[in-house]
């Protein structure tokens, strides 16, 4: 997995903002803000997709393109910016209640990484109870509450307060007028993103979701 030490980085314009909040004033930024996602459940539809995955790889494209959200740490503990990052997500289980967590490697390729999530899953499925298996470091979590639309949603972290990655967490999307509406939060270490960098990122994501076609997912 090919990386770049953030010590070893020259001119980087955030190396005094990374170290302040990374050794001074250690800082998570949480933010939640809706996502219209009804051309992309208009496309599944029409195409027979999943939402999940299909969503999956449009914020993994996004998350992929910038810094930012490419941090962690390498087998020394160093702080690092990977090349390529790929989702760590759980997967719910009705039958106890329980989740798992599977991680899919991130191909920029739609089909490819699609086939390759619904694969996971499916052969997950004999699991039973809470799974921890073992995550690559080059990695960002996912998760959600399908049951809930929810306003704001905050996760309190513990340890050592260096955990570099984003976090995102979706929910339950519900119709607000000719829209549809899902709340999606991202948390992160501020030593990592600014409002800037999320704003961004949520932007970039929208678009994403209006553009999806079948040129652009490569089916």
């Amino acid at each position: 997995m090919e990386y770049q030490k953030i010590r070893e980085l020259q001119d980087w314009p955030r190396q005094e903002a990374f170290d302040h909040f990374y050794h001074q004033v250690v800082t998570a930024v949480t933010l939640t803000a809706d996502v219209d996602v009804a051309p992309l459940l208009q496309a599944c539809r029409e195409r027979g997709l999943r939402f999940f995955p299909s969503f999956l790889h449009l914020l993994s494209r996004v998350v992929n393109r910038h810094d930012a959200f490419k941090m962690g740490h390498n087998a020394e503990g160093e702080p690092v910016i990977w090349k390529q990052v790929s989702p760590s997500y759980t997967v719910f289980q009705e039958e106890d209640s329980s989740f798992y967590s599977l991680s899919t490697e991130y191909v920029p390729e739609f089909e490819a990484f699609y086939r390759q999530v619904v694969l996971d899953i499916e052969q997950s499925k004999p699991l039973q109870g809470p799974q921890w298996k073992e995550e690559p470091p080059n990695r960002f979590y996912v998760s959600c509450i399908p049951w809930l639309h929810y306003r704001g949603f905050n996760m309190q972290m513990y340890g050592d307060g260096k955990l570099l990655c984003p976090i995102f967490t979706w929910g339950k999307f519900e119709r607000s007028g000719d829209k549809t509406v899902m709340p999606l939060t991202i948390q992160i270490h501020h030593a990592s993103a600014d409002g800037f960098h999320i704003a961004q990122l949520f932007q970039e994501l929208q678009w994403e979701v209006d553009h999806f076609s079948e040129e652009q997912a490569g089916a």
